[in-house]
């Protein structure tokens, strides 16, 4: 593993040659950022993730048992080609909403490299009314747990 300093991503995953990285930046909040593309520069290395799916709600109301299923998640590799000096926003998704009682959880926000390149949030998790028996609910978590985060870009140039 090659790994990329303050960025903790594998470089051949990226598809980055050993000794191309000049330098790497994370964004892993949601909302909208500016990457300014240094001088010099003419491609990036891109992995996008979009929004996590809110996972389906998973528990008992009332005497009803519901099963929720956990939110998905989209990611992907891209290289773009850019021009130095160049502004491009960076969108990262928001992470979608958990589900509750009858209502499934809502998909991630997309993410995207202005309109050079997007990753679509992932879907959200279904929550379904559930014959399983109180007892069982409450000896184990039925609740996804993992894919309700935002997404996030990782650039390399």
């Amino acid at each position: 593993m090659f790994g990329i300093p303050g960025v903790g991503v594998d470089r051949q995953l990226l598809g980055v040659p050993n000794n191309v990285v000049h330098g790497a930046v994370k964004y892993s909040v949601a909302g909208v950022f500016n990457f300014t593309v240094p001088d010099g520069v003419y491609s990036i290395y891109a992995q996008l993730t979009g929004g996590g799916g809110g996972n389906g709600f998973g528990g008992a109301s009332g005497c009803s048992v519901y099963t929720g299923l956990q939110g998905g998640v989209n990611s992907n590799f891209f290289v773009v080609s850019v021009v130095p000096g160049q502004v491009i926003p960076v969108t990262i998704g928001a992470a979608g909403v958990n589900g509750s009682p009858s209502v499934a959880g809502t998909s991630g926000g997309t993410t995207s490299l202005g309109s050079l390149a997007s990753v679509a949030g992932g879907a959200g998790g279904s929550t379904q009314l559930s014959a399983i028996a109180l007892a069982v609910v409450q000896a184990s978590t039925i609740n996804g747990t993992t894919a309700t985060t935002p997404g996030n870009a990782v650039l390399c140039w």
